[in-house]
């Protein structure tokens, strides 16, 4: 989320402002031009994403006002609640996921595929963050449950892989669910307040930066 607020994901339009040779239609949708604004708001298939979870009213009022795409964060966690929030973050990383799967290895994920993906990030961070034993389901129960998700696409032979996967989702929520929590507490904080610019919310954001945060 940092690098997205910060303008630094390699979408087409940046590659290309970055004097790569590329071409500048949406990976996904084969819509003219791929921003940042577009992949994750204006994209036929994130849009069916945010509407499948219930979130396309607010994301989409968010982006109608919004002139960039770190000033449509800030309105979205003006408005959401933390789970909604959380769940936003975790939408936004498996978007990009998607997008890179389907670059750089052609799979053609569905909108539940990816919509699990992100719930399932969810859940390792509250299964992590739990103090006591004493959970709705085990981790094993959970972990069993994504199985079929991650068998899917992974070649039976590359447990590393898998296993890489899941502590690196397990090790990003944190950040996501801090910088998200972050931003939406400064932005309580600022309620009745024009939107800030685009550097002062991209330092809100940055101040949970990691390295390993939302990889490709």
């Amino acid at each position: 989320m940092w690098r997205m607020c910060r303008g630094c994901l390699p979408t087409h339009v940046r590659l290309q402002d970055k004097g790569v040779q590329c071409p500048l239609d949406c990976v996904t949708c084969e819509g003219p031009l791929e921003d940042i604004q577009h992949v994750f708001f204006d994209c036929t298939f994130a849009v069916q994403v945010w509407i499948r979870v219930g979130l396309w009213s607010e994301v989409q009022h968010a982006y109608n006002h919004g002139s960039s795409a770190d000033v449509s964060i800030f309105l979205l966690v003006q408005k959401l609640s933390r789970v909604q929030s959380q769940q936003f973050a975790a939408l936004l990383w498996s978007l990009w996921k998607h997008r890179n799967l389907r670059l750089w290895q052609g799979e053609n994920e569905t909108i539940a595929h990816v919509v699990n993906r992100a719930q399932y990030l969810m859940e390792d961070w509250n299964l992590a963050n739990t103090p006591t034993a004493e959970v709705h389901r085990s981790s094993s129960e959970v972990q069993n449950s994504r199985e079929d998700m991650y068998n899917s696409r992974t070649d039976p032979n590359s447990s590393t892989t898998v296993a890489r996967s899941r502590t690196t989702a397990d090790f990003n929520i944190t950040y996501a669910h801090d910088s998200i929590a972050d931003v939406h507490s400064s932005s309580m904080n600022a309620q009745g307040a024009a939107a800030p610019s685009t550097s002062s919310v991209s330092t809100l954001i940055g101040q949970r930066r990691h390295p390993g945060m939302f990889p490709s």
